[in-house]
This record gives C-alpha cells, sequence and structure tokens, in this order.
C-alpha cells in the first residue's frame, strides 16, 4: 500500500533525510530525464546546503510517497502528523507544491489573468517535481497522490482564506485552489498522470517558464538558447475547498 504524507522539516534537518530527498530526485532525474525541465548533470553537482534550501524553502511543501503495510495505516491514529520525515518507509514517488503565489508569480500565460480570482477567493500553486519510481507506478499511487494534493490544498485553503459570505443571498461563497503543472511535450505517460489528477491543458510555455517555477534559475542561465524555448505543455485545475 502507498501513504503520500507532507515532508515537514525538522530543525535542523536530518542529513538522512536530505540524503534520501537527494537521492529520490536524482534518481527521478536519471531515470525519467524526459518528465523534468531540470537536468541530472546540474543537480548532482548541487551541495548538500542547496538540497537543504530546496527542502525548507519558504513556499515548497513537499509530499512524499512510501510504501507501506497495511496494518500501519490502521494504526495510524487521527492526530498523527505523519511526517514522511520520521518514517523509516521506502521513498518511491515524490512532489512539491509551492505556494500560495501571488497572481504575478502564478501567471504563466496572458488568458489567465481573465480566470484568476481574487486573493480573498483563492489561493494559487504550480506542482513540480513529480515522480513515481517505474517499478510503482499504478492506480494505487495515483490514487494516494490525487487524494494528497486534495486533501493538502483543501486544508491550506480552508485554513488561510476568511470565510466568503455573499451580501446579496447571507450564503458562504466558494473558496478554491488553482494549481498548474507543466511538463515535456509529447510525453504520454506524463501527460496521462497529470490528466489522472484532473488537470486539463490550457495551452504551451517555454522549458525557462518551467524551469522559473522551480526556482531553478542557476541552470536557466547556463542553457542554450535553443533548448530554452522549447515547448512545454501546461495544464491546470481549480479544486473547490
Amino acid at each position: 500500500m502507498y501513504r503520500v504524507t507532507p515532508l515537514v522539516p525538522p530543525s535542523p534537518l536530518p542529513t538522512d533525510v536530505v540524503q534520501k530527498f537527494k537521492a529520490l530526485r536524482l534518481d527521478a532525474l536519471r531515470s525519467a530525464p524526459s518528465f523534468f525541465s531540470s537536468e541530472y548533470s546540474y543537480e548532482a553537482e548541487l551541495s548538500d546546503a542547496e538540497w537543504i534550501d530546496t527542502i525548507c524553502h519558504p513556499i515548497h511543501h513537499v509530499l512524499i510517497c512510501e510504501e507501506i503495510r497495511a496494518e500501519e495505516v490502521q494504526d495510524c491514529g487521527q492526530g498523527d502528523p505523519r511526517n514522511a520525515a520520521l518514517h523509516g518507509h521506502e521513498w518511491v514517488g515524490m512532489l512539491i507544491l509551492c505556494g500560495p503565489l501571488s497572481r504575478d508569480q502564478y501567471i504563466l500565460l496572458k488568458h489567465q489573468h481573465e480566470l484568476i480570482g481574487r486573493d480573498e477567493e483563492e489561493t494559487r500553486w504550480h506542482l513540480v517535481g513529480l515522480y513515481i519510481q517505474s517499478s510503482h507506478r499504478c492506480k494505487d499511487t495515483a490514487v494516494a497522490i490525487h487524494e494528497a494534493i486534495l486533501d493538502f490544498l483543501r486544508c491550506w485553503t480552508d485554513d488561510h482564506l476568511e470565510t466568503i459570505v455573499d451580501e446579496a443571498t447571507g450564503t458562504e461563497r466558494q473558496k478554491s485552489a488553482r494549481i498548474t503543472g507543466v511538463l515535456k511535450s509529447g510525453d504520454p505517460l506524463l501527460t496521462d498522470l497529470y490528466q489522472a489528477l484532473g488537470g486539463s491543458e490550457i495551452g504551451w510555455v517555454t522549458r525557462a517558464d518551467a524551469l522559473r517555477m522551480t526556482d531553478n534559475e542557476g541552470l536557466l542561465r547556463i542553457l542554450e538558447n535553443d533548448e530554452a524555448a522549447k515547448p512545454w505543455l501546461a495544464m491546470e485545475r481549480v479544486i473547490e475547498c
């Protein structure tokens, strides 16, 4: 069975957690390079301090997919924060939710200006670094990731936005979370995964745009212009909270 839980970085961040995160990320870049705007050769040279900065970045919310036994799920109490950093289970997948973002941070395409709601009505996020090891790509992991994203975004939005009341009717108005992910064109496996998570195609961006989503300015500076201009597909979903 699989469980997807937030990686809430303890302070100080244990070395073994940094190494597990680094190992999984580098495995992703090495085994599935077409999934990512970044490159293995670049990230393999990052220092431990830079890996810690990625994990502890103020708008990075890392979620880890673990393989666990069924009885461990049943034994987990309601009050358990289930911090992935404190578990001894195998990490088989990961993703990062970047946010909440301002309108300017979020917008990748011009027409999104017309669709995005007010700050008091919605939170905005980028989904980056989504990866599941090939031997664990199945319906169970897709469902676990989907539910974890929904739970995280709904809880965050509900906790951080005030209840909105329609003055005309006196009823509560729906809050929402808006999330965008980008993926390399022509990759049916990743496209299918994003669609399974409820994403719809909204247009094309460049690889440079994809790198800016992940704050990967270091790699962006050394890319050739034709590489930076390659097309990536943007997908978006709006989640009612």
